[in-house]
């Protein structure tokens, strides 16, 4: 399981799986996609988890799936996040934009759900499908936070 997430943060095998699952093919990386969910689960759990408040996105010709009916948007792979915002704004480059993901109120407060998705608080605070993976990247000053698939965000156009 560590092993997947040193290759998915330290080698290009993330691109290709990535650009797998957004056209539908999940077959091809099921395992490597299992291992890497199942060292998030645990990782997000561990008492030394990171959990920022403030998660940022840099992206560059990225589209997802609206859920019909919801203001909600549909993560069909692995998406890395950062607490830096300077890390997001070098990813999405000059054609890209910048997503900036926050809580509503307080992990303290059982009824709080963040903005970032169905029931963030559940998955997001307790650290189900979503850890702090800097210290083991190798490239620890991106300050990488990797969400599953499957999560949805509400995406609010804000300035």
């Amino acid at each position: 399981e560590m092993l997947a997430v040193i290759l998915y943060t330290g080698c290009d095998c993330y691109k290709d799986l990535r650009c797998t699952e957004r056209s539908g093919n999940y077959e091809k990386w099921k395992y490597f996609g299992a291992s890497l969910v199942s060292a998030l689960h645990k990782l997000g759990k561990d008492k030394y988890a990171k959990n920022p408040y403030t998660l940022y996105s840099g992206m560059e010709c990225v589209g997802y799936k609206k859920k019909e009916g919801t203001p909600y948007y549909h993560l069909d792979t692995f998406t890395s996040f950062s607490w830096d915002p300077s890390v997001a704004k070098g990813f999405a480059n000059n054609n890209g934009s910048v997503f900036k993901f926050q809580h509503r109120a307080t992990p303290k407060k059982r009824q709080a759900r963040p903005n970032v998705g169905w029931d963030m608080y559940e998955h997001y605070v307790k650290g189900y499908g979503c850890a702090d993976v800097a210290w083991i990247s190798k490239f620890p000053d991106e300050c990488e936070y990797i969400l599953c698939r499957g999560y949805a965000l509400a995406i609010a156009i804000n300035e």
